[in-house]
């Protein structure tokens, strides 16, 4: 398996939600289990209904990227303290719903000086929607 990288199918109801803080992704991540990513382009594919895939890179030590490609759309996105979510979910093939995506990136960049740590998620969606919340990490990061 290629290191930093792994993907993931998700199953949802109508709001997919995420907690940002890294102890809670990583540990979330690793109970779902991680497996190789597919190659090339159907890596990136529509998943099939009911599922999303989600993409995990590694940006930098202190920054750590998922990619949420969905089979369905999500018109906004909310940050609330460590949490991002999704919301006003729609079928992607709908022609009466628009302004929505089924790509969303979410960010999550800490930073250590002098023993205090701080953490910044940001979830950003295709549709040019952002939500973002930062705060003080408690315990070892």
């Amino acid at each position: 398996m290629e290191h930093g990288k792994c993907s993931t199918a998700l199953r949802y109801n109508a709001t997919v939600r995420l907690l940002a803080l890294p102890f809670a992704l990583l540990a979330g991540l690793g109970l779902v289990g991680c497996r190789p990513a597919p190659q090339g382009k159907a890596r990136f594919a529509q998943p099939r209904s009911g599922v999303a895939r989600l993409l995990y890179t590694r940006v930098g030590p202190d920054h750590h990227k998922w990619s949420l490609i969905g089979e369905r759309s999500w018109t906004s996105a909310k940050a609330d303290g460590s949490a991002l979510s999704l919301d006003g979910v729609y079928p992607l093939n709908a022609t009466d719903r628009q302004g929505g995506t089924h790509v969303w990136e979410f960010d999550l960049e800490t930073k250590s000086v002098d023993g205090k740590t701080t953490w910044k998620t940001r979830a950003h969606g295709s549709n040019g929607v952002t939500a973002e919340s930062s705060g003080d990490a408690t315990g070892e990061v």
